[in-house]
Parts: structure tokens; C-alpha cells; sequence
């Protein structure tokens, strides 16, 4: 294995999202999205009369949500969501020259929610959040969660 001796590090990030919002009737909207991410870290060197970079690892992120607001009485709004995201880690060894990109860990996220927001007054609300985190891993044993989450606002 060969290893490039600097001290100049970089990391980089990039996001890309996209989403949409499809009005169907007054009362209910339907929000589909998606969003891609791409992260890197390596060591910056001098060769050849430029900067160039020797990636250590790198991260891909695939995220796709399906959200919907449903109205269906003054007082009384839901929205219920679901997410689901891969994340893709590898690592880089740099071997007789070449480069070799080796998978290092695989997620798998899966989370389903559903808020329910009472507006008693124009000045406050309760709100009610449910949400179910499955996440499935390569290097972790799979798990399950559960959150619930109640606010109170009052403006007075």
C-alpha cells in the first residue's frame, strides 16, 4: 500500500434536491422529493504543476420522500411521510499505482411519520408527531425506533 505523505486535506460535499408539490383539491396536497448528496475526503498534493487529490474515502446519499397535507377541517391537519434513504461509504487504497475503491458500509433508512396538528384558536396549536425509524446496516446489527413528540403553542 502507498501512502502520499502531506498535510493538505480537503472535503467536499455536493446536494442536489428536488421536490414537487401537487395540489389535487383544496384540501390535500401531495409532496414527492428526492435528493442525492455526494461527500469526499482525501489529501491534496503537488505534482506534475498542479493540485491534485488522493480521495481516502467517499459517501453517496440516495433520499426519496413522500409527503402528504391533508386539511380536512379548519382545525384539523395531517400529514403523513415516508423516507427512505441509502447511504454507500467506500474506502480508497492506492496499491502499485492504482487505485482501488473497496465498499465500507451500506445504510438503509426507512421512516414513517404522521403529524397531526389541532389549531384551537388562531393564536395556538398542539401538534402531534409519530414517527418509525427502521434502519438496516452492513456493519451494524439492524435496528427499529419509535419517537412520539407533542408541542404546545400559545401566543399571547
Amino acid at each position: 500500500r502507498q501512502t502520499i505523505n502531506t498535510r493538505n486535506q480537503i472535503f467536499r460535499r455536493g446536494t442536489s434536491s428536488t421536490k414537487l408539490e401537487w395540489r389535487l383539491s383544496p384540501a390535500f396536497t401531495f409532496m414527492p422529493g428526492y435528493m442525492y448528496r455526494y461527500e469526499d475526503y482525501g489529501k491534496l498534493y503537488w505534482s506534475e504543476n498542479n493540485w491534485q487529490q488522493a480521495t481516502g474515502w467517499d459517501r453517496r446519499y440516495h433520499r426519496i420522500e413522500m409527503k402528504a397535507d391533508y386539511n380536512f377541517m379548519k382545525a384539523f391537519y395531517f400529514e403523513p411521510s415516508h423516507i427512505w434513504e441509502l447511504r454507500k461509504e467506500y474506502n480508497h487504497s492506492f496499491i502499485d499505482g492504482s487505485v482501488f475503491r473497496q465498499r465500507k458500509n451500506r445504510d438503509l433508512k426507512m421512516t414513517t411519520g404522521l403529524t397531526i396538528t389541532w389549531s384551537f384558536e388562531s393564536s395556538g396549536n398542539i401538534t402531534l408527531n409519530y414517527s418509525r425509524r427502521d434502519w438496516q446496516s452492513s456493519n451494524i446489527a439492524n435496528s427499529m425506533s419509535e419517537f412520539i413528540n407533542i408541542s404546545v403553542r400559545y401566543i399571547f
